[in-house]
């Protein structure tokens, strides 16, 4: 028997525009709750709002009729052995016969998304934020109705999107056209520590044959992206010495530079002149270059959409996009140093630094992590005393674009935005992507979001294009459907 068509089902406009309502209300409800899991341990305070979140995806949940539960596996330290319980996840099934066992004439479709979000406050300046964080607040902008508030894209419109599916097709009574599994962890924007134990831990429950991952992004407000491939990710903390212990600077000055001064040489060896990233061995570098991307982004948007400040040139060459797609950078996200307030005239003996590798698609994180280390140590100036510990490793990702199920969510994305999809990059990591692929083998992975670029991704102002959200919700929709038709 042919499924019925989610968009010939009667009053279809009425009911759809509904779900969208209660989608909205859900993620606004969401934005409330301050989850934060960047340096929150279950002993924190804080905690109380990680299961506070989980609480609430479960109850959404249940209201839809999805039975679920709340699951949790341990992080385990790789060179201690030790371990410690991860952030709570929750896990919901819906069959494709509601009786509680699955149609294996049906294809299994996961749906994955995260309650956690980034903390609020970026660079110490909480100023910056125009609205309430925890707040949802609706603004009109130049390109439509914009919801803010932390978490508003990443990942909330996500999660609600993924429920607004479940609830459009109860809404219009039509049975679903496939299994479907919903997955929402707790923990992505720490780096998903649990996550490879938590899926081998509840595989059976987990396993399916077409995966969408809700973290990603869209190429334009209105225009609708598939992504195609990740950056891997490498964090690195590094320390240089020169002292035992802090020394006058007019004393001592002119025989001896600062330690602060030295890292900050030593670091800066990793670009040439032009800000191109010159670390011999790792994959897109200056002389190791990947082909550049079919779509690019002019300066005008790209200046725009990065609050690049007027006179400020762009670093590197080739295309914008192939710059954050396919070449590596370096990035210090930390740097230990006296602040100037508190400044007086000693020498710094040591300085530390946390680094930032985005790894170009196709190189593994662990090699290009110790060709960046070799890189540095090479390069320490004056016999000063280096030391590097890599903290983190997350391998990149490439996707298949040819598959059955990438053809059909291009064709249900451009049904839902009314434009042609984009195949687009993406600079930012997702780790565990690569973790679905090499334990689910042979499930497709595809990546789709609500975020636009003025989404502002782990920054202030953070906030979701309504428009785009109640497109996706649709898209889904019939991606389910047409997987079903299969």
């Amino acid at each position: 028997m042919q499924t019925m068509s989610i968009r010939d089902t009667q009053d279809f406009e009425a009911v759809f525009q509904s779900v969208y309502e209660d989608a909205v209300a859900n993620l606004e409800e969401l934005i409330r709750i301050p989850s934060v899991s960047v340096g929150v341990t279950r002993e924190s305070p804080k905690f109380a709002n990680i299961v506070k979140s989980t609480e609430v995806v479960s109850k959404l949940l249940t209201e839809l009729g999805v039975e679920n539960k709340v699951v949790g596996a341990d992080v385990v330290d790789e060179n201690s052995g030790s371990s410690r319980p991860g952030n709570p996840a929750v896990i919901g099934v819906l069959d494709a016969k509601s009786s509680g066992e699955l149609d294996e004439s049906k294809p299994t479709v996961l749906l994955y998304a995260h309650h956690d979000v980034q903390p609020v406050v970026q660079h110490q300046h909480p100023e910056n934020w125009e609205t309430d964080p925890f707040e949802p607040t609706h603004i009109e902008s130049p390109s439509g109705p914009r919801l803010f508030g932390r978490g508003a894209a990443d990942d909330g419109a996500g999660l609600v999107a993924h429920l607004g599916v479940v609830e459009l097709y109860r809404a219009l009574n039509v049975q679903l056209p496939v299994n479907l599994k919903i997955f929402i962890e707790g923990e992505e924007e720490c780096g998903s520590p649990s996550f490879s134990n938590f899926i081998k831990k509840c595989q059976n429950e987990l396993s399916a044959n077409v995966i969408v991952v809700a973290s990603s992004g869209n190429w334009a407000v209105g225009a609708p992206a598939i992504t195609t491939t990740l950056r891997g990710i490498v964090t690195i903390d590094v320390e240089l010495g020169v002292f035992e212990y802090t020394i006058h600077s007019g004393m001592s000055s002119g025989p001896i530079i600062d330690a602060n001064s030295l890292l900050m040489r030593t670091i800066s060896s990793v670009w040439d002149n032009q800000g191109n990233v010159i670390v011999e061995g790792l994959l897109g570098a200056q002389g190791n270059e990947l082909p550049e991307p079919t779509v690019d982004y002019t300066f005008e948007q790209f200046a725009k959409d990065s609050s690049l400040l007027e006179g400020a040139a762009l670093t590197g060459s080739g295309t914008i996009s192939g710059r954050i797609w396919n070449k590596p950078s370096v990035t210090v996200i930390e740097f230990d140093a006296t602040e100037t307030k508190s400044a007086s005239n000693v020498f710094a003996a040591s300085a530390r630094a946390r680094l930032s590798l985005r790894v170009a698609p196709g190189q593994d994180s662990a090699q290009a992590a110790q060709v960046l280390c070799d890189h540095l140590s090479k390069n320490v100036p004056f016999g000063a005393k280096f030391t590097y510990e890599v903290l983190e490793s997350g391998p990149s990702f490439i996707a298949d674009t040819q598959t059955d199920a990438t053809c059909v969510l291009k064709d249900a994305l451009e049904q839902a935005f009314g434009e042609e999809v984009v195949y687009a990059g993406m600079g930012g990591s997702i780790p565990f992507v690569a973790d679905l692929k090499k334990t689910f083998k042979g499930a497709d992975v595809l990546l789709v979001g609500v975020e636009d670029p003025d989404s502002r991704a782990h920054s202030d102002n953070k906030s979701v294009h309504l428009g785009d959200l109640k497109k996706i919700i649709l898209a889904l929709g019939l991606l389910l459907e047409k997987l079903g038709e299969k």
